[in-house]
């Protein structure tokens, strides 16, 4: 792509993008990549059928594609999704969704890409979305829809603050901060492009996870939030799948994920990440 990415040219590259197959037992979500000694690691939430639950899994991945298959890193009772994955003071750390546990969780890795040990519960007695923790004017921020009751899942976003990503965490004064169900839920890391805090966002107007928008944001402090949605991206012939869900990149490599239509007889899963290479 000439070294730009989704982000620059706001449009689908012509081509580039690398399948992560899977084996028809189960389905790939949710691509977080990370760099760690120099070597890009994916992680995904890995939906197995068959348990009616996703685990989460890791591969290693090249411009060339992943290196085999997902291997398994963490799996709990309950369903963990979004797995959320950065550095920090030499460590490597993980706020994996856990809506099903009611809860939001740290985990540090000890045997990276494995070896995962929970450190704190950041948030508790919570129905929360893809928690995507952010560092702005000298703070943590943690984003993340929250379903009210029996309410929607995608449309209330709220906001916590705290001096440490350990926590503890304070809610927003103003929570909800925003209910749009076209730009509410995260849809992966946020970045900053000069003096721009972008934001990827799930456009779920059409259906849960229909389209990708990015959203620059405008105001983030203690007495408000806002963005301005600038793109809406949507599955075309670049993505020819029927939804694109969630943005991704580290070390040169960008990942999407979205789902398509396949023959019942195959069992072929409806979601998986890919990679694009070649982003120099």
């Amino acid at each position: 792509t000439g070294g730009s990415d989704l982000y620059e040219l706001r449009a689908h590259p012509q081509s580039g993008w690398r399948d992560l197959a899977d084996d028809g037992s189960r389905f790939y979500a949710d691509p977080f990549p990370v760099l760690y000694r120099g070597q890009v690691t994916l992680f995904v939430e890995d939906y197995i059928h068959r348990a009616g639950k996703a685990i989460l899994s890791a591969v290693a991945f090249g411009p060339n594609g992943p290196a085999g298959a997902p291997k398994p890193v963490l799996e709990l009772p309950y369903h963990l999704s979004y797995p959320f994955v950065f550095e920090r003071d030499g460590e490597m750390w993980m706020v994996p969704e856990s809506g099903a546990n009611r809860s939001v969780d740290l985990y540090r890795a000890t045997a990276f890409p494995g070896g995962w040990v929970k450190e704190a519960t950041l948030l508790s007695d919570i129905v929360a979305s893809d928690a995507t923790l952010t560092e702005h004017g000298g703070r943590w921020w943690m984003f993340a829809t929250v379903r009210d009751g029996g309410g929607a899942f995608s449309d209330q976003l709220h906001l916590w603050s705290a001096e440490d990503f350990r926590g503890p965490w304070a809610p927003h004064p103003k929570n909800p901060v925003m209910i749009d169900i076209a730009s509410a839920r995260p849809a992966g890391r946020m970045l900053s492009r000069g003096a721009q805090l972008l934001r990827p966002v799930q456009d779920c107007r059409r259906s849960y996870g229909a389209a990708l928008g990015i959203a620059r944001v405008t105001r983030l402090d203690d007495t408000g939030f806002e963005q301005v949605v600038e793109t809406i991206l949507n599955p075309g012939a670049g993505w020819a799948g029927r939804k694109l869900h969630t943005l991704n990149e580290a070390g040169g490599l960008e990942f999407i994920d979205g789902s398509a239509m396949a023959p019942r007889w195959k069992q072929r899963p409806e979601s998986m990440p890919t990679g694009l290479g070649d982003k120099q």
